[in-house]
C-alpha cells in the first residue's frame, strides 16, 4: 500500500522513508529544510545525503506552495478561496 502524509515530529524523515512513506507533505514541516542548513548557511553534503535517500526510496516532497500564496490575502482579510470545499476541522 503506497502511503502519503505528514511525519510527526517525533520521527526522522529517514525513518519515515524507511518505513514506506512515498510522500511528504509541507515538507515535513520544514525539517527537509533544516537538514539542508547549518544555521544560516547551506549546507549540501546534508541536503544532498537525505535528498539522495529520497530519491532512491521513491519519495517524493509536496512543499505546498499553494498555501505560501494564499498566506497575503488572509492577513488582508480576503476569504480563503475554495474554502467551500474543505472540511471542518477536527477541533471545533
Amino acid at each position: 500500500m503506497t502511503v502519503s502524509g505528514h511525519v510527526p515530529a517525533a520521527v526522522k524523515i529517514e525513518e519515515a522513508a524507511d518505513a514506506g512513506i512515498r510522500s511528504i507533505e509541507h515538507l515535513a514541516n520544514y525539517e527537509v529544510l533544516d537538514e539542508c542548513f547549518s544555521g544560516e548557511t547551506y549546507n549540501l553534503p546534508n541536503c544532498r545525503r537525505l535528498f539522495d535517500k529520497l530519491a532512491a526510496k521513491g519519495v517524493w516532497q509536496t512543499p505546498t506552495l499553494a498555501f505560501f500564496q494564499t498566506v497575503p490575502d488572509v492577513f488582508e482579510g480576503q476569504p480563503l478561496r475554495h474554502a467551500e470545499y474543505a472540511s471542518d476541522p477536527c477541533w471545533s
